[in-house]
């Protein structure tokens, strides 16, 4: 008798912490459609493409140290999970997504009547799948959504996204793909870069005409006009060519991939949907829900 109460305490917790998963994944699915363009038919991939566009991937060091599973695997443990929800959830001997069999469906599954001991065991490990699968897709999407957040800018921040920066002492100029209200690097990286005592200022990440991917103090440069022009070959005769050549034309790729293209009336490039979400500025409202 006891363990038959037992058995049933832990049916009724599993139950009702697969309607829980799965009522939030819904949802996680319901507020991507409502959070602009979608980049993937699966929830994860959508988020995490998202994520590159918008200049977010502090989530991954985040599951790092929250999940040993995806520590070991990696982005292949995110795959798996989003293919599951979104492709081989069974309800009923159909294969489906989460979303399109409904939590109805997840109830009529896990209390469909069972013939022999063997089916109800069968039952509970499919249930117990699903609900492995729901709680690393949801831990996974609400970490890339919290650093999806929009970021209000202060007003001590000088420069936008999309502008155009340039170094008063080293000259290259860069495009403002990011910014943060202090330095977001440690100690160390400070004292290497000679930065120590502007720390507690403004620093943006600049992706710039050498091909270089920078993370720049305020206090160091200057908005200037026009669009940004990538180093050609003949200014760089004098060094090592190939290596950035091979910079530029990765750069050139990430800029395709933050801006559309550079706007002479407000003197910016103007960045994708996702980007200009994150960083809200009233002159890029009108992208945030643009395809």
């Amino acid at each position: 008798m006891a363990a038959a109460n037992s058995n049933r305490r832990l049916t009724r917790t599993l139950y009702r912490a697969l309607m829980r998963g799965g009522q939030q994944w819904v949802r996680l699915n319901s507020l991507a459609q409502e959070q602009g363009p979608r980049e993937n038919g699966t929830l994860i991939q959508d988020l995490a493409l998202r994520s590159v566009k918008a200049n977010s991937s502090g989530w991954t060091d985040t599951l790092l140290g929250k999940s040993k599973e995806f520590s070991k695997l990696g982005t292949r443990f995110l795959v798996d999970a989003d293919t599951f929800l979104s492709h081989n959830c069974v309800v009923d001997g159909e294969k489906g997504s989460v979303v399109y069999h409904g939590i109805e469906g997840l109830r009529a599954e896990f209390r469909r009547p069972t013939a022999t001991p063997d089916e109800h065991a069968a039952r509970l490990d499919q249930a117990m799948e699903t609900l492995r699968w729901l709680s690393v897709g949801n831990m996974c999407a609400a970490e890339i959504y919290e650093k999806l957040e929009p970021r209000p800018k202060p007003p001590h921040i000088k420069y936008s996204i999309g502008d155009i920066l340039w170094h008063k002492e080293y000259g290259w100029r860069g495009v403002v793909y990011g910014w943060s209200a202090t330095c977001e690097l440690g100690e160390g990286w400070l004292e290497q870069n000679d930065a120590t005592d502007k720390a507690e200022f403004p620093f943006y990440n600049l992706l710039c005409n050498d091909g270089k991917l920078r993370y720049c103090s305020q206090l160091t440069h200057d908005r200037v006009e026009g669009p940004l022009e990538f180093l050609s070959t003949a200014a760089i005769s004098d060094l090592d060519t190939q290596q950035i050549q091979g910079d530029i034309k990765t750069a050139q790729k990430y800029m395709d991939l933050y801006f559309h293209t550079f706007s002479h009336s407000h003197g910016a490039y103007i960045p994708n949907a996702h980007l200009a979400r994150r960083y809200p500025e009233k002159r890029w409202k009108a992208l945030e829900q643009s395809p």
